[in-house]
């Protein structure tokens, strides 16, 4: 299924909610705005997200519950939770987003989420943290610019700390 151009705004709960197996989906130059969650995944694998925008949301840009899925390109800004926010997710490519002024995290990994890889991300402005991976293990990535990182560090940077600053 492909989801192309669209808007979703003013929802009570997600914008975009790809449902439990509902593998192998793609979602492309679509809005998310004035939602809790701006795109959601639920155990649907092989997603593929690519110059989306989620802005304004209640909680998350996009919220991520799912394995083997690309987001490229995308932009998530003035998010009152995070950017983007994987739980218990894996080999996620995260890759070429703008992660700016969520109200917390820019890109936050947490529970299991093991073996991403977040590559030439910019993620800016986040108070909390730009990056913060907790209780996952086996993510990487290069080329990212951040201020702020917690348990991640882009390769061959110092421990909490990006390729390039903000």
């Amino acid at each position: 299924n492909t989801f192309e151009n669209n808007s979703a705004y003013n929802n009570s709960n997600n914008g975009f909610s790809i449902g439990y197996l509902s593998n192998n989906a793609t979602l492309a130059n679509n809005l998310a705005y004035d939602n809790v969650n701006g795109f959601s995944t639920y155990g649907s694998d092989y997603i593929t997200f690519t110059n989306n925008s989620a802005f304004n949301n209640s909680n998350y840009g996009f919220n991520i519950y799912s394995n083997f899925n690309n987001l490229a390109n995308n932009s998530a800004y003035g998010n009152l939770a995070a950017g983007i926010y994987l739980y218990a997710s894996g080999v996620n490519q995260i890759s070429g987003n703008s992660i700016l002024n969520n109200s917390q995290y820019g890109v936050y990994i947490l529970q299991s989420s093991n073996g991403n890889n977040l590559a030439n991300n910019t993620a800016c402005g986040n108070p909390s943290s730009d990056i913060l991976i907790s209780t996952s293990t086996g993510n990487t990535g290069d080329g990212n610019v951040c201020t702020t990182a917690s348990g991640y560090n882009d390769a061959g940077s110092p421990a909490n700390s990006c390729t390039m600053l903000c």
